[in-house]
């Protein structure tokens, strides 16, 4: 989520945003809007473009970045009131992306679920009206033996539960399925033929 191993941090070919820019990219274009991009200058973060994309004049797509990579679900908490709050204050929330998992290797799919529901609430108690979507991870490296490979494949089901508590709440919440993708292109590829780390 921060943007590690896309191309374009390291203007290599083909040069290609992270994700989270392709999928503002891609509502903007549907909708054209254009994309202002606020550089929060937090520790961690990596800086966004320097300028506006412009699809259109329709509208604006307010895009902010406060993920560092490295971090667990606890960090997320812990750092939520300097990293994310300020933020939301100043320009109100319509969509969060919550993505947490891949270092979170050692978490059971309970403590896990817990550890993301505490960074949703405090989201949805200063922006009640927020659409949230939460990443079940890709899977890292089965091959690793450096302890980085563990439970991630068991967060996306504790993830989809959580997201239909809060929709049953009344809340809008939906979980991206990277885990089962990742799974499913780890049955005819290797890890190091899909990835770049």
């Amino acid at each position: 989520t921060y943007g590690a191993n896309a191309s374009g941090l390291y203007e290599i070919g083909p040069c290609a945003p992270s994700y989270t820019q392709m999928f503002t990219h891609y509502l903007a274009q549907k909708y054209g809007y254009t994309i202002k991009y606020v550089n929060t200058g937090l520790t961690g973060t990596c800086p966004p473009p320097a300028e506006d994309t412009v699809f259109g004049t329709n509208g604006t797509i307010t895009y902010i970045n406060t993920a560092v990579g490295g971090w667990t679900s606890a960090d997320g908490y812990n750092k939520f009131d300097q990293y994310i709050a300020p933020y939301v204050e100043k320009n109100g929330c319509d969509f969060f992306l919550l993505a947490f998992g891949m270092n979170d290797a050692g978490n059971s799919a309970s403590n896990e679920k817990k550890a993301i529901k505490k960074i949703a609430d405090k989201l949805y108690a200063i922006a009640p009206e927020a659409e949230m979507l939460l990443v079940a991870t890709m899977i890292p490296n089965p091959e690793a033996i450096n302890g980085w490979y563990g439970n991630q494949h068991k967060f996306e089901n504790a993830f989809e539960s959580l997201a239909k508590d809060y929709v049953a709440d009344g809340k809008s919440c939906a979980v991206a399925k990277m885990t089962s993708m990742s799974q499913r292109i780890l049955e005819n590829k290797r890890f190091r033929d899909h990835t770049g780390n």
